[in-house]
């Protein structure tokens, strides 16, 4: 059995079985497939990892038992998080250093795509409304299980100015910081309460470079993907050191959940330099000597709003969908491509990008 970028005959290679399954039947999408795929390659979970994580969350068997552990893994990351980012690191050994060469170091900048009505945003906005953070105490409640952002709130992002939209935003780092101090406050106290998920950074050079003053570009850049019902989805961007994240993690397809349009790097790519992120626009990725943007986990931080002013963009709305399920399959096989001029061993690790 194959999983996890070896050949096993431990329990945890009963994942395989799993991925097999969602690779033979023909009434999976191609997002099911890819993660698959993912699963079996994606060399960067480990053997120590993939046991422990296998007897971790509920020895996983069949599609649902996949599925259910992915979810309790994502929950012990908001919930346990100690516990849970002590096994990334000491099991898994995905924490970066920043004494590897190739690492960033701590003035390196990076970039952090934020969907401001993503469910951890929906939480950042809750609490900011029920504590009454500033001009979040005017917004009053709101449906949190909408697709759109609360017409309290889009009203002052329409100004589609930094000077105009500064008031609200203010609002919502004050809100995340708040948040995070009471997550801080009940845990001393002996009371369970979740902490936000892992934030998804990139480099910002590198991220700069390749995007122009749309929010679809720079969700594409990053990987990120925005269904018809989540169109107009209000972006922001914050820009940050490195030494505001502690401690940077090379992500893996654990981390991803279950999304194919995440894409596992092949083992010449060091933990040090973290993973690549798929690019959605097909003209960007298949232009020549094109590299994939660098990308990399690291724990809930406070932000300010001096992190969104620096990265120079007012919150912009998509206009369109972003990542569409039909060019997935398309931009995996560029990405691969990608990994391919990048990283010499490849091919060798991963003979296409999908089955």
């Amino acid at each position: 059995m194959r999983i996890f970028g070896c050949e096993t005959s431990e329990v945890h290679g009963q994942i395989a079985e799993v991925c097999r399954q969602l690779l033979d039947d023909a009434a999976n999408d191609a997002n099911d497939r890819s993660f698959a795929w993912n699963l079996i390659h994606d060399h960067r979970v480990g053997k120590e990892w993939a046991a422990e994580w296998f007897q971790r969350y509920g020895q996983p068997r069949s599609r649902q038992d996949l599925h259910n552990a992915l979810v309790a893994y994502h929950s012990g990351l908001r919930e346990r998080s100690f516990e849970t980012y002590a096994g990334i690191d000491g099991i898994a050994r995905n924490f970066t250093s920043r004494a590897e060469p190739g690492s960033p170091e701590g003035g390196s900048l990076l970039v952090h795509v934020l969907d401001l009505w993503s469910p951890p945003a929906r939480a950042i906005w809750n609490h900011g409304a029920i504590s009454g953070v500033g001009v979040l105490a005017r917004v009053g409640a709101f449906n949190k299980v909408s697709p759109r952002i609360p017409p309290g709130i889009a009203a002052i992002l329409e100004s589609r100015s930094t000077d105009g939209q500064l008031p609200l935003m203010d609002a919502f780092f004050a809100a995340q910081r708040d948040y995070l101090e009471l997550v801080d406050r009940s845990r001393r106290r002996g009371y369970a309460m979740a902490t936000l998920p892992p934030v998804w950074v990139g480099r910002w050079e590198a991220w700069r470079r390749r995007i122009g003053a749309s929010a679809e570009d720079w969700c594409a850049a990053v990987g990120l993907s925005k269904d018809p019902g989540r169109t107009p989805a209000w972006i922001a961007l914050l820009q940050y050191p490195a030494s505001h994240t502690r401690r940077l993690i090379r992500p893996t397809q654990l981390e991803a959940g279950w999304y194919g349009r995440h894409f596992p790097t092949p083992p010449d790519c060091g933990r040090e330099l973290g993973g690549r992120a798929v690019e959605g626009r097909d003209a960007i990725a298949s232009a020549s000597g094109f590299v994939s943007l660098p990308e990399f986990l690291h724990a809930p931080v406070p932000w300010a709003v001096e992190h969104w002013l620096a990265a120079g963009f007012p919150v912009l709305p998509t206009a369109h969908p972003v990542g569409d399920p039909a060019s997935l399959r398309r931009d995996r096989a560029t990405h691969w491509r990608c990994l391919q001029q990048e990283f010499s061993g490849t091919e060798e690790w991963m003979s296409r990008a999908d089955e």
